[in-house]
């Protein structure tokens, strides 16, 4: 499988908590990075 670079900004994030989880996803135009916030919620 082919590998490709990731921008800047654009990694995914974990951040630890409880045993709930919440998967978020972005629009075709978004990234992660315009996710981040509500992540960090």
């Amino acid at each position: 499988m082919a590998e490709y670079p990731i921008l800047p900004g654009a990694e995914p994030f974990y951040f630890e908590g409880s045993d709930i989880g919440v998967l978020v996803s972005h629009g075709f135009t978004g990234t992660t990075q315009s996710m981040f916030f509500l992540g960090q919620y």
